[in-house]
């Protein structure tokens, strides 16, 4: 079974705290009779290999920009090999690094970055529906990034996680968070010594309605896995911030994280 879409991505917070970037990585429908990406709202049918940035400016609306490219020019690392890597057009990915340029409008985006983290782990796994893993779960980021005439350059530049998830068709429901929360002042840059705190909660339609719910917090070092969580609301408006009740969830437990 081919799958619909695999995704590679990078979210972090600016040291800084000028705000926070979302990078990706995507392959949609290779190799399916409709030669590969996708129409509807963003209209790139015949581009299946995606690169998307979104910036979000503390206290500012975010920016997001799509650049799209042919399946001729990808190149992948084989199935299961290690290392890992992804290039097409001199987008890259790889397990510690990636790099693109794109020009979308008026706007030039480019970056350069390398990661490093100590912790692993798999939100969800099935076989028939795809994965959601984290293999950079307490990740420091380093490197340049450029949005049209700014640039941020650092050694830490920020803070946050890589992740990479998949899927074998189009969900109905699919709810991911992500809070990243640091300890030290903002003025400080993170250390990547587990001085920051991180949740990241997963919620999607599995079918027959049923329905996947996870969350995992990692904080001073140890990752917590919270199982059976309960929904009490949803929240889809702009200006509605989403709340989360400690008694909505089973009892967490530390859990030992591996590398996915």
């Amino acid at each position: 079974m081919r799958r619909r879409y695999e995704a590679w991505f990078l979210r972090f917070a600016l040291a800084d705290g000028s705000g926070a970037w979302w990078l990706r990585y995507i392959l949609l429908n290779l190799g399916r009779s409709c030669a590969g990406g996708c129409g509807g709202k963003f209209r790139f049918p015949g581009y299946p290999v995606q690169v998307w940035a979104t910036w979000f400016p503390r206290g500012a609306a975010p920016q997001s920009f799509i650049a799209g490219f042919s399946q001729g020019d990808l190149a992948t690392s084989g199935r299961f090999a290690s290392p890992f890597s992804l290039e097409c057009s001199g987008q890259r990915i790889d397990e510690n690094s990636c790099r693109a340029a794109m020009e979308v409008g008026t706007h030039r985006i480019s970056w350069d970055l390398r990661y490093r983290s100590s912790t692993a782990y798999s939100m969800s796994d099935k076989g028939w529906i795809g994965f959601t893993r984290t293999p950079h779960s307490d990740a420091v980021i380093s490197g340049r990034i450029t949005f049209d005439d700014r640039t941020w350059q650092a050694d830490p530049l920020g803070c946050g996680l890589q992740g990479h998830n998949s899927g074998y068709r189009h969900r109905r429901l699919w709810t991911w968070a992500h809070v990243l929360a640091c300890t030290e002042s903002r003025s400080a840059q993170p250390s990547g010594e587990g001085k920051f705190s991180a949740f990241e909660a997963l919620e999607y339609e599995m079918g027959l309605g049923m329905r996947f719910r996870r969350a995992i917090l990692r904080h001073e070092g140890v990752l917590y896995d919270f199982g059976r969580l309960k929904m009490i609301s949803t929240a889809r408006a702009a200006k509605t911030t989403p709340r989360w009740s400690p008694s909505s969830m089973a009892p967490a437990r530390p859990c030992i994280a591996s590398p996915t």
